[in-house]
């Protein structure tokens, strides 16, 4: 009888401002994820989204290690890590590769030229052949593009996304590997953080005895952790997906089935729990409680007698208007509202038109919030939950688990496609390589990209 080998797990450590979330899934057979054990436990050491106490920040992600350990009864060794902070930062760029048959370009493959204002492989003469593309016109491709991009080394690649291919003239191919022409044209979305902070983050987790597989953009490991599935099949998924954390806010931007822009706003939910503990005079830990209980973010909702009973919170015997509540809420939403709307003016002016806002993150639970975006910034908004993972208890499958979900899911997908058309070179060398997805193009791929330069 052959022997069944074991499932392999996975492991994703999202390590945020006010609690971590970790969580175990196994691959399983059929390439799926299974749930395996998932926990919460509070955060010290991290503010704004980034270690700002190396000792607070290691005990804290050694405790959760310690508990996801006690609860799944296994030995977590090693790690995908989320990584936050308004640090992070994305760019697209497009490069090109000839194709040209190899007497057409003897003795200079590989020089870069100008065309257009990109990078691009020039022969010394007119072709006469076209030929297939290899894996190495891709790799050159992405190098090329990547050549674009003004390097710092101060910032670390997290991620080269490959948006899109073009062969000839052909635009909107997902797969270019064994197409015949003369160019091969590639953009590209690449994300990036300070070289710090990912450093630091790195050595938190090897002081609490864990290996860093590798390091995911919050953003990427969000919209991952929602769109599960989705976000491989669908080639015309054009949607914007917001992360609201305590400190922060991930926001990807997704045009026809890829990731298009990707950046973290300096705003989260925590603001609101501070307001409501300065203005009502609570602790801070009894406002979170008033704001998850009784909270609203639009206080035209709220009748002007709606009180609320403090003595359960407080033990004081205290009322207060709700409505009052409400427009404590309602003034830091505003602010959100104000830190989304540029990003999605920006996309508009690039002719990206999200066909809704998908809200996640332990933030995104506030009564009131999706209905108060649509208006104010004119998309349909719907809260979302995390996707991909089997049999996920009922109480991790909230907002909040959605980055420890996508870290998951994200790493099956690299797992399960390793012999992806994109090649391990055009990928960050400091971790693991990282896996490309490919999207069909529209009419305005390269247009798209010129008018995308995002730091």
């Amino acid at each position: 009888m052959r022997r069944r080998e074991p499932l392999r797990t996975i492991v994703g450590l999202d390590v945020g401002s006010s609690v971590i979330t970790t969580l175990i899934a196994a691959v399983e057979a059929d390439g799926g994820l299974a749930f395996v054990a998932g926990a919460e436990t509070p955060s010290r050491g991290v503010r704004g989204g980034v270690i700002a106490n190396v000792e607070a920040a290691t005990a804290a992600i050694a405790a959760a290690l310690d508990h996801i350990e006690d609860i799944s009864g296994q030995r977590v060794g090693a790690a995908y890590l989320s990584l936050g902070g308004a640090h992070q930062g994305s760019r697209n760029a497009v490069g090109y590769a000839p194709l040209y048959a190899q007497d057409d370009v003897a003795g200079q493959p590989g020089h870069f030229g100008a065309r257009r204002g990109r990078a691009h492989a020039e022969p010394p003469q007119a072709p006469t052949a076209a030929r297939e593309v290899t894996r190495a016109d891709i790799a050159q491709a992405i190098a090329a593009a990547r050549l674009a991009i003004p390097a710092d080394e101060r910032r670390e690649t997290l991620h080269v996304i490959p948006r899109a291919y073009a062969v000839d003239d052909v635009v909107g191919v997902r797969n270019p590997l064994g197409m015949v022409g003369f160019e091969l044209g590639v953009e590209i979305h690449v994300v990036s953080g300070a070289g710090g902070a990912c450093q630091n983050l790195i050595k938190c987790a090897r002081g609490a005895r864990i290996e860093p597989v590798d390091l995911v953009a919050g953003p990427v490991a969000a919209s991952e952790g929602i769109l599960g599935p989705l976000a491989s099949r669908s080639e015309a998924l054009t949607v914007a997906i917001a992360d609201i954390g305590a400190e922060t806010t991930d926001l990807a931007l997704y045009a026809d089935g890829t990731l298009w822009r990707s950046l973290t706003l300096p705003v989260g939910a925590a603001s609101v729990t501070r307001d409501i503990a300065s203005d009502l005079r609570l602790p801070f830990e009894v406002a979170e409680a008033l704001k998850r209980q009784y909270g609203h973010a639009d206080a035209r909702q709220i009748a002007e007698d709606d009180l609320i009973e403090l003595q359960p919170l407080t033990g004081r015997d205290e009322l207060t208007p709700r409505r009052l509540l409400a427009e404590i809420v309602e003034a830091r939403v505003r602010e959100l509202a104000d830190a989304l709307r540029e990003p999605l003016l920006a996309a508009h002016r690039a002719d990206v038109w999200p066909e809704t806002l998908l809200l996640t993150g332990g933030g995104a639970q506030l009564s009131g919030l999706a209905d108060l975006l649509t208006d104010d910034l004119h998309i349909p908004t719907q809260v979302t939950l995390p996707q991909g993972v089997r049999g996920l208890p009922a109480e991790l499958a909230q907002p909040g688990f959605a980055v420890a979900t996508g870290l998951v899911v994200w790493s099956a997908r690299q797992w399960r496609q390793r012999t992806a058309t994109a090649p391990r070179s055009a990928t960050r060398q400091t971790l693991l390589p990282q896996v490309s997805r490919f999207s069909r193009a529209v009419s305005s791929f390269w247009r798209r990209a010129d008018g995308a330069a995002h730091a």
